[in-house]
């Protein structure tokens, strides 16, 4: 025994040294750091005390340390960090899954000073080895468990791998046998469908045991291959996947490796294939429905829905819903290309408007639902008497008779409708014509001068013999007053200039302000009047006096000019209405345009997926940097961004859709022209860098995630270090939408304790 420790000892101690003298960390240029694992020789019946010791010659922030050993005979009872350069951190995760011969242990430092370089004890296991267990031996190394993966941590959050010199038990005095080692414990393929298939993914085969590993491997599934299916390690293999013909969905198999005289075969290797497609979109027109019948009349024609969707490798379901009796649609669903016939019965529908929604649903659409609307006008078989005003509001000075007012009589239905109007009253002297052929403007002349000052009402009758609604009647105001409001505008008319396209990236839209006075005593209702859309006004109605603020909205409007009257009226005043003439100019631009993108340096990132990896997006902003018109085009040739709006008007934010198709975690740069026919400094060189991560939790963006990833955090949240790369959502990993302490906590226990996988992993 004496002579099994001396060996063991000395063994341990060349092992060291050859440790020292290695070194796995690029940026280190000093002696290597190194985790080594003592050897340990025992007889069946006894405990096996292992040391865990490493050596470091930086200060690190954080250690993640999982092992494995290759005998399901024996069991880790503990482990102990008592006089280890770790003991007085408090963070210190331990999980043993016996069943799986694993134990995942390691540190992270909070608050407590870095550890310190150094050499020493960093734990000790205990291993229970029960009486007959058979010689053997027991392989202690690193292996990856889940996601905790064997790093040393700088305080920078930058990981490392360290040199590591394995450890074993030997129990006796077995003998010795092959050992497969593959270069990955599984492999995961994703892939899209209608677009080729995923890259390969190589596999290494080695023999970390004695003797000779010859191997053959199984497969059971057509989709996976492994080529060649056979050899001598060390092996280097090529294991891919066809997707041809597969529909969307997961598929799982295994690749079993199998070899004689080797202590674990056969060895597994699982294989995850994931195949997604592009959600469909509804795409239709036209985008309104206008009909109009006549009440007891036929039905209006048949109208089509036209409903397609051009989403490649997609297929949209669509269905279609209504609420009205008077709309019928057929057919209720389908796929696309397609189209639903429209018929509307208009039996026993009274004159007046109507309104449904066509709604078209398909719940696997990114754009589900969409809505159609549906406006249906019946107007009258028969005659309708409609009279405007229905008050007739006359304003007369105290004294003075009040001059002639007119109003509007007309047919709002079908056929001719004559018309009779009658009054009685002292104040009305005249009607003409009193009767007559609608449409007719009937104008009314008063006698007033004997009034008092106060309010009076008239009741006018019209009558029509045609009309479903006769008789109608409208009510004549009088307001006497001594001195009744009376409306002015100031000023009467508002010129402005527009340059055609773009005013430039500085200018502000042109406002113009007008003033409404009542110079009267009487308080003094108005309201405006006016058909453009091509400026805003900040109030429509008031009382008395008030300055308006008129803004032009006149963007896209082609060179010319444009008038427009704004119509000041009041119930109120002596005098109106009043007008206000607007006249707008727009002029062409006087400048040489000039091309500018707010950004010509982009960076995209997105998530590691196959398909459609992003919503559409504005790209940047193309503006002239003087007033005036300029065209563009892009002409690229990036095969995984695509433009939706290639070409247009300046300015312009074009649109585009990221395909991720096959690419991976990494920096894919490219670069794409902007054009203009007009501009002088055309062609713009515009550089773009898709940055795919993969893994919610990764937030350094080292396409893994381990123990240095909660240390960047850590950075993040209590030291104001560095966000989230490339992006801010890559920290949110339980959903929550933010990136803080519990997204900390989450990665520790998924790292050291098998907790649950970041949401939103593939």
């Amino acid at each position: 025994m004496l002579n099994r420790m001396l060996w063991a000892l000395i063994l341990t101690i060349g092992l060291f040294s050859m440790a020292i003298g290695q070194g796995v960390d690029p940026n280190d240029p000093n002696e290597p750091d190194t985790l080594y694992i003592a050897n340990v020789e025992i007889d069946a019946g006894q405990a096996a005390i292992v040391e865990v010791s490493f050596f470091n010659d930086e200060e690190l922030a954080g250690l993640t340390i999982p092992l494995h050993w290759s005998s399901a005979d024996i069991t880790l009872d503990s482990v102990s960090f008592v006089g280890s350069r770790i003991d007085y951190i408090n963070t210190k995760p331990l999980t043993i899954y016996n069943e799986v011969q694993d134990v995942v242990f390691g540190t992270i430092v909070f608050f407590e000073t870095d550890i310190q370089p150094g050499n020493g004890l960093m734990a000790t296991l205990y291993f229970d080895v029960p009486p007959g267990t058979s010689d053997q031996f027991v392989e202690i190394d690193t292996l990856s468990h889940g996601p905790a993966g064997l790093l040393f941590t700088l305080v920078s959050s930058a990981n490392f791998v360290p040199q590591v010199i394995a450890g074993q038990i030997k129990i006796g005095n077995p003998p010795e046998f092959a050992h497969f080692e593959l270069s990955s414990a599984s492999m995961e393929f994703e892939g899209i469908v209608g677009f080729p298939g995923p890259p390969n993914k190589i596999l290494s085969i080695t023999n970390s045991g004695g003797g000779a590993l010859v191997w053959t491997a199984s497969i059971s599934s057509g989709w996976l291959s492994i080529n060649p299916s056979s050899g001598t390690a060390p092996s280097v293999r090529s294991i891919d996947v066809d997707i041809s013909g597969l529909p969307e969905g997961i598929y799982e198999d295994t690749i079993w490796l199998s070899a004689p005289n080797t202590d674990n075969s056969p060895m597994p290797l699982p294989v995850t294939l994931t195949i997604t497609s592009l959600p469909p979109e509804i795409q239709f027109s036209p985008s309104e429905f206008n009909i109009s019948g006549i009440q007891g009349g036929v039905n209006p024609d048949d109208k089509y829905l036209f409903i397609s969707n051009d989403i490649p490798g997609s297929e949209l379901n669509w269905s279609v819903a209504n609420s009205s009796g008077w709309l019928s649609l057929d057919p209720f669903s389908g796929i696309p290309p397609d189209s639903v016939r429209l018929s509307f019965d208009i039996t026993g529908l009274s004159f007046g408007n109507y309104t449904d929604t066509i709604v078209i649903s398909d719940p696997a659409a990114a754009n589900n639902p969409q809505q159609v609307p549906v406006n249906l006008q019946i107007v009258s078989d028969l005659p309708v008497l409609q009279i405007d005003p229905e008050v007739l509001h006359v304003i007369v000075q105290a004294g003075e008779s009040a001059p002639p007012e007119g109003v509007n009589i007309y047919n709002s239905g079908e056929g001719v409708m004559t018309f009779t109007v009658t009054e009685n009253s002292s104040r009305i002297v005249g009607v003409t014509p009193s009767s007559g052929t609608a449409p007719e403007t009937v104008v009314l002349s008063f006698k007033t001068f004997p009034l008092s000052v106060g309010d009076y009402y008239d009741t006018v009758t019209v009558t029509s013999p045609e009309a479903i609604n006769s008789p109608q009647q409208f009510i004549v105001h009088f307001h006497v007053s001594s001195n009744p409001a009376t409306m002015a505008v100031l000023p009467s008319n508002i010129t402005m200039s527009y340059f055609e396209c773009w005013q430039g990236p500085m200018a502000l839209p042109p406002i113009r302000t007008f003033q409404i006075v009542n110079t009267g005593a009487d308080s003094m209702a108005w309201w405006l009047d006016y058909e453009s859309d091509w400026f805003i006004l900040n109030s429509n109605s008031g009382v008395d006096d008030q300055i308006l603020t008129l803004t032009l909205d006149a963007e896209g409007m082609p060179l010319g000019t444009y008038v427009d009257t704004i119509i000041v009226y009041s119930d109120d005043a002596l005098n109106s209405p009043k007008k206000i003439v607007v006249t707008l100019n727009v002029v062409p631009g006087t400048e040489t345009p000039e091309l500018v993108s707010s950004k010509n340096n982009i960076d995209i990132p997105a998530q590691e997926v196959f398909g459609t990896a992003l919503n559409l997006f504005a790209i940047t902003e193309l503006f002239n940097n003087h007033p005036g018109c300029m065209d563009w085009w892009v002409e690229e040739d990036i095969p995984w961004l695509n433009f939706v709006d290639s070409s247009g008007e300046a300015p312009s934010q074009p649109r585009v859709g990221v395909e991720m198709g096959s690419y991976t975690y990494g920096v894919y740069p490219d670069s794409f022209y902007v054009y203009s026919a007009s501009a002088s400094n055309s062609p713009l060189k515009i550089y773009v860098n898709m940055i795919v991560w993969r893994l919610h939790g990764d937030v350094n963006w080292t396409n893994n995630i381990d123990v240095s990833d909660p240390v960047y955090m850590i950075n993040t949240v209590f030291h104001h270090g560095p966000g989230s790369q490339p992006e801010y959502l890559v920290g949110d990993c339980n959903c929550d939408h933010f990136g803080n302490v519990a997204d900390i906590v989450y990665l520790i226990n998924y790292v050291f304790n098998h907790g649950d996988a970041p949401c939103g992993n593939l």
